[in-house]
């Protein structure tokens, strides 16, 4: 009821009004500590939320051959980055030849080691090739990080004849990421060790988010099933860590997604904090305190978080609508 009649009070304020509060409000909010805004969205705070140390993500993985997806840009990025720092033994999968090569240099002349395995994780036939090289020239794998992703933001209504926007988020962002765990998995239980890390967004663990159903049901899709196997392959010390990962300044909100470019965010180097604390810590799931308390609010009163939604949906435009990055993306 309140939230009704707060849409019904907004609708009388003109459009012009309205841009200009929210304008007010921006102006307001830089003269703000940063962290006011990054710490509940899972940015870093000394003693409270420091970052993870290079010398603990290089003892945690001393000796293990690291898989990571979407490795070339954003979050993937950052994270390689990290994980050469950390002289950690990568294999990096994306679809660029040269972006692998390029970021490959950089993780050796880091302290690393570091192979490259082309491959668009959508197309069954190169995924299964990724397990493939990976195991003839490693070995197998110790840890899978699944950070590919790829993100569309359009409306229902623009959807009805696009039944392939569905299938291409699900195409990378599940099967993908399961054919990766499903040729990986056995290796690790052999060896009675591995780790899977997949990072997962923001939006699931809240629950509505407008404008992203095809990329939401496709994470959703990959949480649910490690849920699902995590007890399975826990006597074979086979650990699983979902990372929710809240917005992140990467190429799938900018240069024209104008609405989201007002939003909170976090670096890549904040986002890939949220995968080395998962690396570090193993736990089950790595979340922010805004995840934590948009998640429980919503399991307290689904209706009540659906109508603000609702209003951010109807009052937030279109405009600048683009489709975002297809590797090492988040959406949050």
């Amino acid at each position: 009821m309140l939230t009704e009649r707060a849409r019904s009070a907004i609708e009388l304020v003109p459009a012009q009004t309205r841009k200009r509060a929210l304008r007010t409000i921006e102006q307001a909010a830089r003269r703000l500590p940063t962290t006011a805004f990054t710490a509940p969205m899972g940015g870093r705070l000394p003693l409270v939320r420091p970052n993870v140390s290079t010398d603990k993500l290089r003892e945690r993985l001393d000796g293990r051959r690291v898989v990571l997806t979407g490795a070339t840009s954003g979050i993937g990025l950052a994270t390689a980055h990290a994980l050469g720092r950390a002289n950690a033994d990568v294999i990096l999968v994306a679809r660029g030849e040269d972006r692998l090569e390029q970021v490959a240099k950089e993780i050796r002349a880091l302290g690393g080691q570091a192979d490259m395995v082309i491959a668009n994780l959508s197309d069954a036939d190169d995924a299964d090739r990724v397990v493939e090289e990976v195991v003839d020239r490693h070995g197998g794998a110790d840890v899978l990080i699944n950070n590919a992703g790829h993100s569309i933001r359009r409306p229902l209504d623009r959807q009805y004849d696009r039944a392939h926007d569905f299938e291409r988020t699900m195409a990378l962002n599940y099967f993908g990421a399961v054919r990766l765990i499903l040729g990986l998995v056995p290796g690790m239980r052999e060896r009675h060790g591995g780790h899977i890390v997949n990072v997962s967004t923001l939006g699931v663990q809240i629950g509505p988010e407008p404008r992203f159903g095809a990329y939401l049901a496709s994470k959703a899709a990959l949480d649910a099933f490690a849920a699902s196997v995590a007890p399975e392959t826990a006597g074979d010390n086979v650990r699983w860590s979902t990372v929710f990962m809240p917005l992140v300044r990467t190429p799938m909100i900018a240069p024209k997604q104008s609405a989201y470019r007002r939003l909170p965010s976090l670096s890549p180097e904040e986002g890939s904090q949220l995968i080395l604390e998962a690396l570090v810590d193993k736990p089950r799931y790595v979340t922010t305190p805004v995840g934590t308390l948009g998640g429980l609010l919503y399991r307290l009163s689904p209706s009540a978080i659906e109508a603000l939604f609702r209003l951010g949906f109807e009052f937030l435009s279109d405009e600048g609508e683009a489709e975002p990055e297809r590797n090492g993306a988040s959406a949050g």
